[in-house]
């Protein structure tokens, strides 16, 4: 199929769910960085981005990721995701804020022109 085809060369297999097996973070523990970074083009799956602007940061094994610009879709948006896996159960924290974006035409939902959304969630 397409998906083991994918996944065969070392892409990732958009047509499985993930399973419930916990994720190993434990490798943040294993150094500390802060990178900034900006592109105009970014591709991921089935997904287009521009004009992204990100900062991150690791110390101790916590992750915090923070999109503090991002085009996609006509719309923009912007997004922070906490990662802390410097104890024995990782947890994550995210928050997403999107305006004016038009889904693409394969997606199987759309959100009107003028459309704002903000999500948060944590989970552990």
């Amino acid at each position: 199929t397409q998906g083991a085809a994918t996944a065969a060369l070392g892409g990732v297999n958009t047509t499985v769910a993930w399973d419930a097996t916990p994720l190993d973070l434990a490798g943040l523990r294993a150094a500390d960085t802060d990178l900034a970074l900006t592109v105009g083009d970014l591709r991921f799956q089935k997904m287009q981005f521009t004009s992204t602007a990100l900062r991150l940061g690791l110390v101790n094994g916590v992750m915090d990721a923070n999109l503090s610009r991002v085009s996609m879709y006509a719309g923009t948006g912007t997004a922070h995701l906490v990662v802390d896996a410097s104890g024995s159960a990782a947890k994550v924290k995210i928050d997403i804020d999107v305006a004016g974006v038009q889904a693409c035409r394969r997606c199987r939902f759309s959100l009107p022109r003028s459309a704002s959304t903000r999500s948060k969630g944590v989970a552990a």
